[in-house]
């Protein structure tokens, strides 16, 4: 894939991704959802400042953050390639 291929792909992609956005917020499921994992978060963060050492929670913090990136990265690619077999089939 070229470096132009990339940037029309990409930007297609973020323009879906407002949109969806924009529908996620007036979803009442998703929203709930949100709510309930905020709850869940408060619950864990007391837990996570109770049970371990700053060393031991910045440990932590840093593979769950390396684990969001390589979860969106991997997401990407396989949205990217959904596109591309997408428009494939279109050309055919």
């Amino acid at each position: 894939m070229t470096v132009e291929e990339m940037k029309m792909i990409t930007e297609i992609i973020e323009e879906r991704q407002e949109i969806a956005y924009e529908q996620l917020k007036n979803n009442k499921s998703y929203q709930e959802l949100c709510e309930h994992q905020e709850r869940i978060k408060e619950v864990i963060d007391r837990l996570h400042n109770k049970l371990f050492t700053a060393h031991e929670k910045n440990i932590i913090d840093t593979y769950y953050k390396a684990e969001m990136k390589k979860k969106f990265v991997e997401d990407y690619i396989v949205y990217i390639q959904g596109f591309m077999d997408g428009l494939s089939t279109v050309k055919s």
